[in-house]
């Protein structure tokens, strides 16, 4: 990746629109006095199959202006008030119940009673398992099982479990009835088929719900059991984009849990490691084995919290792709690094937060002999209960115990904008040592600048001349926003330009930004946090579920 542009571009996310204009939009029914008719599946599905605004849409398509479609049949009908001076009127929901489980497990603010959790605004979410909800506040976390439920009830905006492990029942109120709608269909394709259903908003058939079959459902207007299946998982929507792969979501047809799988195209690499080695002697095909073997190898022993895991690699002899089959990290990116400048801000707070996460990641990795050389905000990936993982292992080297590494791979860099000076191809570059775990302090100390200030350390129109001032350019720090001096110490610390001047991750984590008992840090973070609240308001606890897509 050494001629890449400055930052890879993230996934795009869907269209935008009010959940309810886009059913108005869909034809199921109009904001006004009169009572709209609600059109029957078989009148929607009759309509020209190449019609723009009636085919189904995969949620997951960047390209797709509007993700709404019906899907049929589907398990359960849901009552929306389309005219709120009436009776509520039927409406199927624009989305299927495995498209809903996909929405959950992203997370969403509610405000949960139970026995624990005394009707306290909560982070809750499903696991990418499928097997518990789970509750986050105040840093404690609890779980319901799926399993224990014997009774759910949903309201307007409220959804009630009883369980078999408690006297008390667990209420949830959602700050839409979207919301509700929403988590009310993954819910009764996740409860036990013996669990018992009460509704006010919702018309469940017993009959269809108890032969419910996930695979038989649909995503983006299609069955599951029509999708492509590799090596036992379906594969689903496309959620990133890379230079040499793309990243799609899948469902173990063995565990019935939700995956990631980085497609490769051998084609591809193939052209681009030819590029990097046209000045050596000899062939320039490549083996799937030689095209990034480091990667393959690290994905067989890494296991650790605030790293991905992967589960196995498919590379058929007889198909252009490799598959990278790993866990699915719902959130995503702790924030895009696809623009140089003007992104939205981490509060210091939050940032630090995120920082001892990463650092444990890395002192993981560098004590398996491991430089990542690509970390960057798009490679720290966040769990709905705010932790973090660090993720693609692309241009990542692994080190053998014993063996001296007198030089190491230059074509190996990175993302030039977090490219640490010695892996700069600049004639300026310092030398580097040939570990290159050095690396990886700069390029997070660069990160930790991009998630406070919004914009890269340093700019420049053309890669090469980036590279030049990464070498040679002062560091500056923006008036804007106000900074602590401890952050701007460690930041300058982690950003030495000599590796071998540069701090090391115990530095970090030593120093005064790291120390909690530091007074004057603590005024200032709450100060800066104070000030964040007020400017935010009741922002903070919005869903990070986008219901408009």
């Amino acid at each position: 990746m050494s001629h890449s542009a400055p930052m890879s571009s993230s996934a795009a996310t869907g269209g935008k629109g009010n959940w309810l204009s886009s059913l108005t939009k869909r034809g199921i029914g109009k904001a006004s006095g009169k009572q709209p008719r609600v059109a029957t599946n078989a009148e929607r599905l009759s309509k020209p199959a190449d019609s723009k605004k009636n085919r189904p849409r995969d949620p997951n398509d960047a390209k797709c202006p509007s993700p709404w479609f019906l899907s049929d049949p589907v398990p359960w009908q849901i009552c929306v008030d389309l005219d709120e001076a009436s009776s509520p009127r039927m409406a199927i929901i624009p989305y299927s119940a495995v498209e809903c489980m996909y929405l959950v497990i992203k997370g969403t603010h509610a405000t949960v009673k139970s026995r624990s959790l005394k009707g306290k605004t909560t982070m809750m979410w499903i696991p990418p398992t499928l097997q518990s909800l789970n509750f986050k506040s105040d840093s404690r976390e609890v779980s319901m099982q799926f399993e224990d439920v014997e009774l759910i009830k949903s309201f307007e905006k409220s959804i009630v479990f009883n369980t078999s492990q408690g006297s008390e029942p667990v209420s949830i109120t959602f700050p839409n009835r979207e919301g509700s709608l929403t988590w009310m269909q993954a819910f009764l394709a996740l409860v036990p088929k013996s669990a018992k259903v009460r509704s006010r908003t919702l018309k469940c058939n017993d009959e269809k719900r108890l032969s419910y079959n996930l695979f038989e459902d649909f995503w983006g207007g299609k069955k599951l059991y029509e999708r492509p299946v590799v090596l036992g998982y379906v594969l689903l929507g496309t959620i990133g984009k890379g230079g040499f792969s793309r990243v799609r979501l899948t469902l173990s047809l063995e565990d019935k849990c939700f995956y990631a799988v980085k497609i490769i195209s051998k084609s591809v690499l193939r052209r681009h490691l030819a590029g990097s080695r046209s000045g050596e002697k000899g062939s320039t095909d490549v083996s799937s084995k030689e095209m990034n073997s480091d990667e393959f190898t690290i994905m067989t022993i890494v296991d650790h919290p605030n790293v991905v895991k992967y589960r196995e690699i498919h590379c058929p002899k007889d198909s252009d792709s490799i598959y990278i089959f790993q866990e699915y990290i719902p959130c995503g990116s702790v924030m895009t690094s696809s623009c140089v400048e003007g992104v939205k801000t981490l509060t210091e707070e939050r940032t630090r937060e995120l920082t001892r996460m990463v650092l444990n990641g890395l002192h993981y990795l560098h004590a398996k002999k491991i430089a990542h050389l690509d970390i960057k905000p798009e490679n720290l990936l966040t769990l709905a209960d705010g932790s973090v993982k660090i993720a693609d292992f692309g241009t990542a080297e692994m080190y053998k115990e014993g063996i001296e590494n007198s030089s190491r791979d230059r074509t190996k860099i990175g993302t030039p904008a977090f490219a640490a000076p010695e892996l700069c191809l600049s004639e300026h570059a310092p030398p580097g040592p040939p570990e290159a775990y050095p690396a990886d302090v700069w390029s997070l100390g660069a990160t930790l600048y991009y998630m406070v200030f919004g914009k890269v350390p340093f700019t420049a129109s053309k890669v090469f001349d980036m590279y030049d001032r990464i070498c040679c350019s002062e560091l500056k720090f923006p008036s804007s926003p106000l900074t602590s001096k401890e952050f701007q110490v460690v930041v300058r610390g982690m950003m030495t330009k000599d590796p071998v001047k540069r701090w090391s991750l115990e530095d970090v984590e030593n120093s005064a930004w790291f120390c909690e008992e530091d007074d004057q840090l603590a005024r200032f973070l709450s100060q800066q946090t104070s000030l964040s609240s007020r400017s935010e308001g009741s922002s903070r606890f919005i869903s990070r579920i986008n219901f408009d897509r």
